[in-house]
């Protein structure tokens, strides 16, 4: 049992790596992980590798049309992103040639859940420590914030939605423009639950646990698209706060249904955002509450320990 790199260089994501498919102690299989690198090369060593499970985390940007799905050894060669770099269809020639036993795949659409053998869902996880939760309704109704917004800009429609709030909120609507703006406004303000936005670039991310209890304090987070339509803010805004998804007809393991366990929203250039928000925000507390606990539940299918044991491990075993 192995972690095979595509790659000639031998690079491995580190968030891959980090998820420890190499260690479900199942013997004789390698596992290849896939990430979108522009100077890829094709590794020759998969040609000797035996059996496989392929675990398929490419990103497609934020200009992706979700046409259809992109999947190696199907339609790599007239995918948008794969078409110039010839050595991404030598991967591609590989798996049609050699098909893995699992093709877990991440942007995977609904529609072409079923377009290929063996291909099965594959979502980013916590893997942090148990958050706990969901809170008891008094708790819940007593959050000092009402929306949180947390991101960076890897997807144009993040600015959007930024911009939004603010050019959309009404003189009675506070909106903070940054998280380190919460100690300063609770000492001068004992009334009104404020929205929460902040800017977090690449280079200048706070400790996710600090961020994650943050947000432990708002009713809604927002988890809008990133450089994946999946992206990391999906398991992370569900854990202690109903999340905000935006409408993306993505695949997941766990499904996540408006109104039950989150919600979401339409993306298009027509939509008032902050209306959306405040929409939600109006619906009765028990309602919200029981889409809160639900989501906080679902989301611990997502923890990365119980994801490999409940989920990734048993898969791989039913195809061996």
């Amino acid at each position: 049992m192995r972690m095979v790199s595509p790659a000639k260089s031998g690079y491995i994501d580190g968030v891959v790596n980090s998820m420890g498919f190499q260690n479900l102690n199942i013997s004789d299989i390698s596992f290849v992980p896939v990430t979108f690198t522009h100077d890829y090369q094709f590794n020759e060593e998969l040609l000797n590798m035996g059996k496989y499970i392929l675990f398929d985390f490419v990103e497609y940007g934020w200009g992706w049309d979700m046409a259809e799905t992109h999947f190696f050894g199907k339609n790599t060669r007239s995918f948008e992103g794969f078409s110039a770099n010839t050595e991404w269809h030598k991967l591609c020639d590989f798996v049609k040639e050699n098909p893995p036993l699992v093709y877990f795949k991440r942007e995977l659409l609904k529609k072409d859940f079923n377009s290929v053998p063996n291909v099965y869902p594959i979502e980013y996880c916590w893997m942090g420590n148990d958050i706990g939760g969901p809170v008891s309704f008094e708790a819940f109704c007593n959050k000092k914030i009402d929306l949180f917004y947390c991101f960076g800009i890897s997807h144009e429609m993040r600015k959007s939605i930024y911009c939004n709030i603010f050019s959309n909120a009404s003189d009675k609507l506070e909106v903070l423009t940054s998280i380190y703006d919460l100690e300063s406004f609770f000492r001068f303000n004992n009334s009104g639950r404020p929205w929460v936005t902040h800017h977090s670039p690449h280079y200048n991310r706070m400790d996710i646990h600090d961020l994650i209890n943050i947000q432990s304090h708002s009713v809604l987070s927002l988890s809008p698209p990133g450089a994946g339509l999946k992206c990391f803010r999906h398991s992370e805004s569900c854990l202690n706060s109903i999340m905000v998804l935006f409408e993306d007809d993505m695949q997941y393991t766990y499904d996540w249904e408006h109104g039950v366990n989150c919600f979401k929203i339409k993306t298009d250039v027509y939509t008032n955002y902050t209306k959306e928000f405040q929409q939600i925000l109006s619906i009765d507390k028990e309602t919200l509450y029981n889409v809160y606990c639900n989501g906080v539940n679902n989301s611990k299918k997502y923890y990365l320990s119980t994801y490999l044991e409940n989920y990734i491990k048993p898969v791989i075993l039913t195809k061996i």
